[in-house]
C-alpha cells in the first residue's frame, strides 16, 4: 500500500504552495509497502514527519530521482535496510552540475588491510574498526569532464581523445569526451569545485566504507570486471559507469582515476585508530600537506587498485592520472 500525503497535512501546517513543495512531495509519497526493499511497516507520525524534514532539506540542493533504494542496485540486504531506514531520498541529481548521487548509510565497517591481503602495505595498517554516525551522498561515479566544466568553465584534462580518432578540438567540439572522468586536476581545484557547487571531498574513511560496500575482500569483485587499471586500460582512462558497479551501486571505485579525499596523509595515522575511532578525519595536519589519494588508477598496477590501498599527492600539483568524487552532506 502507497500513502500520499502533503507535506502540509503531515506537518499540520497549511497548504500554501511553496517552492519547494512539488520537490517534496515527490521526494516523499510516503512508503509504507515497498516492494523494492520487500518492507512491510506502519510509519509513525513522528517518523513520518522525520522523513518530510529530511526530504525537504535535500530539495534544497537536489532531485529526487527515487526516494527508496532498488534491490536490483543495492545488493548488499544489510545495507538497502539501512538505506530505507534513514528516511532520506536514496538516489538524487545534484541541481547546479547534474550530478547523480547515491545515499550511503550509517554504519561500522573495519577500515585498512583486508584479511589475508598479501599486497597490503604498513600504511594500511593496523586494521581498525570505523564508526561512521552520518549518512551521506557520494557521486555514483567521480566527477567527469562535463561536469567540471560546467562549474570550471574549463577542462584540464589530459585524456581527451577518444577512440574515433578525432582530434581534440573535434572531440570538444562534439562533446565526445564528456563522460571521460575529469584528470590532471589538484587538490586545491577540487575545493575550488566543491566551493562553487557546494560539494565536498568525501573523507579517507567515508571513501573506504563506500568503496567495500560491505565487502571484507581486497576487492568488491573480480579485478578486470569491476577498474580499468594497468593490464585493461590501454595506457589511458575511460568514460564512467563502463565497468560493474559495487554493492551500494558506484562505479569506478577502483580503477579509471585516482581519487583526492579531504584528509591530510600521514604514513602512521592507523596507529593513532587501531582502538576504533568515529567520524575520522584524518591528521590535523602533515608536514608536507600532502593529501590522501585513494582507488588505484588506469596506469597503476593491480596491488594498487584494492579498497584500502592509500596514497598520496601534493595538493597543488596536477597528476594525469588524478581526479576525484564528490560528496554531500543531507
Amino acid at each position: 500500500m502507497f500513502l500520499f500525503l502533503s507535506v502540509g497535512m503531515l506537518c499540520g501546517c497549511s497548504q500554501e504552495p511553496d517552492k519547494n513543495a512539488a520537490a517534496t512531495a515527490g521526494a516523499v509519497k510516503a512508503v509504507a509497502t515497498d516492494a523494492s526493499i520487500g518492507a512491510n511497516t506502519t510509519m509513525s507520525a513522528a517518523a513520518m514527519q522525520t522523513t518530510v524534514a529530511n526530504a525537504a532539506s535535500v530539495a534544497q540542493w537536489a532531485d529526487v530521482l527515487e526516494q527508496n533504494p532498488d534491490a536490483k542496485v543495492v545488493t548488499d540486504a544489510d545495507l538497502l535496510k539501512r538505506i530505507a531506514a534513514t528516511g532520506l531520498p536514496w538516489r538524487v541529481k545534484h541541481k547546479s552540475t547534474g550530478m547523480e548521487m547515491l545515499l550511503v548509510p550509517p554504519g561500522v565497517f573495519v577500515m585498512g588491510m583486508s584479511p589475508g591481503d598479501e599486497a597490503a602495505e604498513s600504511v594500511e595498517k593496523p586494521a581498525h574498526e570505523v564508526t561512521l554516525s552520518n549518512a551521506f551522498y557520494l557521486g555514483r561515479t567521480e566527477v567527469t569532464q562535463a561536469q567540471w566544466k560546467g562549474a570550471m568553465q574549463h577542462n584540464p584534462s589530459v585524456h581527451k581523445w577518444t577512440d574515433e580518432g578525432l582530434t581534440e578540438q573535434e572531440s570538444d567540439a562534439k562533446n565526445a569526451t564528456d563522460s571521460l572522468p575529469v584528470d590532471n586536476v589538484t587538490w586545491n581545484e577540487c575545493q575550488t569545485f566543491c566551493a562553487k557547487t557546494g560539494l565536498s571531498f568525501p573523507t579517507a574513511a567515508q571513501w573506504e566504507y563506500a568503496c567495500r560496500a560491505g565487502v571484507r575482500k581486497p576487492t568488491y569483485g573480480a579485478i578486470d570486471d569491476v577498474a580499468w587499471y594497468g593490464k585493461n586500460s590501454q595506457n589511458k582512462s575511460h568514460p564512467v559507469a563502463k565497468k560493474g558497479a559495487n554493492a551500494l551501486g558506484f562505479y569506478d571505485m577502483l580503477g579509471n582515476q585516482y581519487e583526492w579525499c579531504a584528509d591530510y596523509f600521514a604514513a602512521n595515522y592507523f596507529e593513532q585508530c587501531k582502538m576504533g575511532v568515529v567520524d575520522p578525519v584524518g591528521p590535523a595536519q602533515s608536514k608536507s600537506g600532502d593529501r590522501v589519494s585513494r582507488g588505484g588508477s588506469w596506469d597503476s598496477d593491480e596491488a594498487h587498485n584494492r579498497a584500502s590501498f592509500r596514497t598520496m599527492g601534493s595538493p597543488v600539483i596536477q597528476y594525469p592520472n588524478n581526479g576525484f568524487r564528490a560528496a554531500r552532506n543531507p
